[in-house]
């Protein structure tokens, strides 16, 4: 992440405040699952360290399993759906940042 500074800016901007990007970012097995939790967190309100906890713990979970784990008042496909959108919010942070290096700003 910091070869691409535009992707490091909208992580940074998911961090809960005081939470250093290294910090953060421990234990996860990739980097776009590490931004796919940051997503799930702040669009289900959950508090960061307890999913990051799931998803990274012993026994890892997936992103729907750890949805599941703090909202298990939903259905399996809107938990399904929630844990898609916030694969897919990461998929085009990394996407959309590797586009906006590859394209040469203009003046």
């Amino acid at each position: 992440m910091a070869a691409n500074p535009d992707l490091l800016t909208r992580v940074q901007a998911l961090l809960p405040q005081g939470t250093t990007l290294e910090a953060a970012s421990k234990g996860f097995r990739s980097e776009e699952i590490f931004i796919a939790t940051l997503h799930a967190s702040r669009n289900l309100n959950i508090p960061f360290a307890q999913i990051k906890a799931d998803v990274t713990g012993s026994d890892p979970d997936s992103i729907g399993e750890a949805i599941r784990n703090f909202r298990p008042e939903l259905d399996l496909k809107a938990i399904e759906g929630l844990a898609s959108t916030a694969e897919r919010q990461a998929k085009a942070d990394v996407k959309e940042t590797r586009q906006s290096r590859a394209t040469p700003k203009r003046p």
